[in-house]
């Protein structure tokens, strides 16, 4: 979850750098104030209103199904209006929804499965459509495209080191979480 969140808020800054809405920090600190107000309501407000909701309103499969895609949707809405891409603000909601929402419900079954199956591919299209694609066999693309892979990899593999130190796993446990 950390690494794909911060792999979107990457997205989200260079985004951000090629169509200019300001300076560069101003742009850091929207996304900053617009993370922590997405956390506070995906992580702290949504779940107990998907509870209440469950509860009292939404006892309908289909209304409790519209209630997680509104949840997806104004998780979105609220990314978009920081500044950050909408998939990390649905993202957060899904989080938030977890709590809510038991893993092996009917209602996380068709959660799961709409979004593996439309919103998934609608975000990968949609950034597949503002890709160049003499863009991306530049050089200087690829050389960051270098670095982020092994910026990325390294910092999974540092995150695996320092869990197998602390859970006194094997090198060879080690290696199989990098």
């Amino acid at each position: 979850a950390v690494t794909d969140t911060s792999a979107l808020l990457v997205l989200s800054v260079v985004s951000g750098m090629v169509k200019p809405s300001g300076s560069l920090w101003v742009q850091i600190i929207g996304i900053i104030v617009g993370l922590a107000v997405l956390g506070v309501w995906s992580l702290l407000v949504l779940p107990h209103v998907a509870r209440w909701f469950f509860a009292r309103v939404g006892k309908e499969r289909s209304y409790r199904f519209i209630f997680g895609i509104a949840a997806f949707l104004v998780g979105g809405a609220m990314a978009e209006a920081a500044g950050i891409d909408a998939i990390v603000g649905a993202f957060f909601a899904g989080l938030g929804l977890n709590r809510a929402v038991p893993e092996e419900s009917p209602l996380m079954d068709r959660l799961q499965f709409t979004g593996s199956t439309l919103f998934v591919p609608i975000f990968l299209v949609s950034v597949g459509v503002l890709l160049e694609p003499k863009v991306m066999v530049d050089p200087k693309t690829l050389g960051i495209a270098a670095v982020f892979t092994v910026a990325v990899l390294g910092g999974k593999s540092l995150a695996a080191v320092i869990a197998g130190r602390a859970f006194h796993f094997s090198w060879a446990e080690v290696g199989v979480m990098s």
